[in-house]
Parts: structure tokens; C-alpha cells; sequence
């Protein structure tokens, strides 16, 4: 939950005025996503295990990640993919997006994907990382999404209401690692003592930590 007095950000460019192929990019406005409030609840807000738990056995899931761009637009904007698994990077635009990632434990991903390509382009990671990596287009640089590689499926990305869910998690105590774009990391070690049956946490963010 976000606590405090948010004021909505301005978009980046309203309907028809983008800087760069408005024919396509200027069809909607084009958002600031970097804080969405909902009625109290913080959009793209990471929430993950650091450290596996024992005695777990992980299978890589066999479907693939869907990751878009729309109106230019990357969507999903914050977005969980499991270490080996394959993300498919569409374009649904009819201008060419250049996706660009920038890992720290990972190689780097430099790759144009040529306008209206709904087949896609691969791409795996290989190893997780410790937090979030910005992901961006060299030819709109107004383009901002994130993505985590994961060795395990113990995370989520809270929705436009804020509201998230971690499947199976055994019980236990646990320490969840809290990350958003404009503060980073949040809360470094959330514990949670997870009981058999449903268990329902609320987080609190605070606006001074996300620069509001």
C-alpha cells in the first residue's frame, strides 16, 4: 500500500505529440509509469525471496513470458521471468522498437524487433539477479520496463491495485525483498511467517521513500 499524498505524474507525452514516430506512438498518451497509485495501492511493485528455500525442487516452467510493446508502450512494465525460461519479445507497433537490457549479472540484450512481429524474439537469462534490471529502447528513450530473473517462482509483481499473490510458499519464516523503480529497494528483508491455509500481508510504502 502506498502511504501518503500522491499526486499522479504528468505523462511523458500526450495523445499525438510524440517526440519520435507519432504516426504510431502519438495514436494514446503516453504515461509516466514510474509511480501508479490506485485507490491506495502501488502498481509494479516487486515482491520476492532472496534465498530459495531447502529441500524445494524448481522445474522451468515450458510456457513462454509474452513481452510487448504497444502504442509504444513496454508491456507488461514490470514483469517476473524465471532463470532459462524463454521471454518472447513482440512488437505490436508498426514502427521497429530497439530492446535493450541492462543486467549486472547477466549479458546484456541488444536487439531490434522489426515492426508488427508477432513470432518474436528469444531471449533467456541464465542466471538471476539480486534486484530488478532496467530494460529500454534506444529509438523511443522514453520506454522504461523492468524485469527479474529468478531461480525460483517464490515472487510477484503487484497489480494496478496493489495487490500481489506468492502461490505454494512453504511454511515457515521467510524474508521477502520489497523493490520499486523510484525508491529501489524498499525494504531489503520483509519477514513473514507463513502459517498452512491463506495468509494475508499488507506491505506499507511509504511516499519518502519513493522520492515523494
Amino acid at each position: 500500500m502506498y502511504v501518503g499524498n500522491h499526486i499522479p505524474l504528468s505523462p511523458w507525452f500526450a495523445k499525438g505529440a510524440a517526440a519520435k514516430d507519432p504516426s504510431v506512438c502519438g495514436l494514446e498518451e503516453i504515461p509516466n509509469e514510474s509511480i501508479l497509485v490506485k485507490d491506495g495501492g502501488l502498481a509494479n511493485t516487486f515482491v520476492y525471496l532472496d534465498k530459495i528455500p531447502k529441500g524445494v525442487a524448481f522445474p522451468i516452467p515450458t510456457e513462454a513470458v509474452l513481452f510487448d510493446q504497444k502504442v509504444c508502450i513496454f508491456s507488461p512494465h514490470a514483469i517476473i521471468v524465471r532463470v532459462k525460461q524463454t521471454m518472447k519479445i513482440l512488437n505490436a507497433d508498426g514502427a521497429a522498437h530497439n530492446t535493450h537490457t541492462y543486467p549486472k549479472k547477466n549479458t546484456a540484450f541488444n536487439s531490434v524487433v522489426q515492426p508488427n512481429d508477432r513470432t518474436g524474439v528469444d531471449l533467456s537469462y541464465t542466471q538471476s539477479e539480486k534486484e530488478p534490471l532496467s530494460v529500454g529502447c534506444d529509438i523511443h528513450p522514453w520506454m522504461t520496463a523492468y524485469h527479474l530473473p529468478l531461480d525460483h517462482p517464490f515472487a510477484a509483481v503487484s497489480a494496478a491495485d496493489g495487490s500481489f499473490e506468492i502461490k505454494d510458499l512453504p511454511a515457515g519464516k521467510h524474508e521477502f525483498k520489497v523493490w520499486h523503480e523510484a525508491g529501489k529497494m524498499v525494504e531489503k528483508a520483509f519477514q513473514v511467517t507463513i502459517k498452512p491455509g491463506d495468509n494475508a500481508i499488507t506491505i506499507n510504502v511509504p511516499a519518502s521513500k519513493l522520492g515523494q
